[in-house]
């Protein structure tokens, strides 16, 4: 589970009263003060259009996509002012901000508290009071909107930073007076710009050494390590290059496709690729997406574009079909650029279908599985 919380000020306008958030992981014990909107990243919250009282707020607790989720949506709920409501509005906004981070009939776990000023709320909805109105639904839906995307983003803005044990920093103390390594001392000597590159770098710096069966990529990581499955994780990248732009392309040989229903053009139809009659059963394609345009299996490709009925499937259909597949070997520099380009998608937790993406072995575990803290510590005396 994950905690944010969003401190709207007075004055949205004012560049002195930007907002501030407040993000925590539940049942961790780091805490830390962020500045909203953080300046790298993509999902800056918009600023409002009306003045809006101190008191009001934004909390929100999500079970991350790779790790909950639900049957049904019955645990997606909205309380405003300490009082559990029906906001069919926020509802749907929820789930869409959750769109393609879920398996396939499965809904998000997510929380959504708001404190409202109650001039701003119409209770007279519903007799029982039990489903209200915001006058502003549109402003609280971005909010809403916003402050999810930024909890799922995975970063050393939204990750905390591991806290140091008080052993290890004994043991670190120790091994400096014994002359081991000196490791302030070290530190002191780098100029002042590498000590800010080494600090924004943080928790996010993951490194590509190995490749486990040509399907996993193991990353080292400042906390542990990570296994990440090269093919999600860069059929979310191809995802979301699509959902940005849906490039068509033509092609100077058509593809020809066969044995088409009138559905299956009319859905070609809706995606941008007009197919024309070239024979008895059999009809030509003369553009297709991008990503297709040089795979041998373009016909098959496109058949399978046939079938489905909006945008958002195709694209995941091509996202998938074109991603690297489980079994190709891949070189450190081809997998350190997937890394790279998998980090700074919007939804890396999960790819389109809803599986997870990575698996992180943080080095707290791996010193438990091989009972190492205390070797340590009486090997130092302490």
């Amino acid at each position: 589970m994950q905690y944010l919380k969003v401190n709207l000020p007075a004055f949205p306008s004012s560049k002195a009263a930007d907002s501030l958030v407040k993000k925590q992981l539940v049942l961790s014990k780091t805490e830390q003060i962020y500045q909203w909107p953080i300046p790298n990243s993509q999902f800056p919250i918009p600023k409002a259009p009306f003045p809006i009282p101190n008191s009001q707020s934004l909390e929100l607790v999500i079970g991350l996509p790779d790790r909950c989720h639900r049957r049904r949506p019955d645990w997606v709920k909205v309380g405003v002012n300490r009082r559990v409501v029906r906001s069919p509005e926020l509802e749907q906004t929820i789930l869409s901000a959750f769109a393609r981070t879920c398996p396939r009939d499965r809904y998000p776990v997510c929380f959504v508290h708001l404190q409202i000023s109650p001039s701003e709320i119409d209770w007279n909805r519903h007799p029982a009071k039990v489903e209200i109105y915001l006058h502003n639904p549109s402003f609280w839906q971005e909010q809403v909107r916003a402050a999810i995307a930024r909890v799922l983003e995975l970063n050393e803005d939204v990750l905390p930073q591991p806290s140091i044990p008080d052993r290890v920093g004994q043991l670190l103390k120790a091994s400096e007076q014994k002359g081991a390594y000196l490791a302030s001392s070290s530190t002191s000597r780098n100029d002042g710009d590498q000590e800010v590159k080494n600090h924004k770098i943080g928790l996010m710096e993951l490194r590509a050494i190995a490749q486990v069966h040509n399907t996993y990529i193991v990353a080292e990581h400042p906390s542990g390590m990570w296994l990440v499955e090269q093919h999600i994780a860069h059929e979310r990248v191809l995802y979301e290059q699509l959902c940005n732009a849906w490039l068509l392309t033509s092609l100077e040989k058509p593809v020809i496709l066969s044995q088409l229903s009138a559905l299956q053009i009319e859905n070609l139809s809706r995606l941008g690729l007009e197919v024309e009659t070239f024979g008895e059963q059999l009809w030509a394609a003369r553009e297709v997406p991008l990503l297709l345009a040089d795979r041998d299996d373009c016909a098959d490709a496109l058949f399978e574009l046939s079938k489905v009925a909006d945008l958002q499937a195709a694209q995941v259909a091509t996202a998938c079909r074109s991603a690297i597949r489980n079994g190709t070997p891949l070189s450190l520099d081809e997998m350190q650029n997937l890394l790279n380009e998998w980090q700074q998608t919007r939804n890396p937790r999960t790819c389109p279908h809803g599986r997870p993406i990575y698996f992180a072995l943080e080095e707290s575990t791996l010193a438990r599985i091989f009972r190492r803290s205390w070797v340590i510590g009486k090997s130092h005396g302490i």
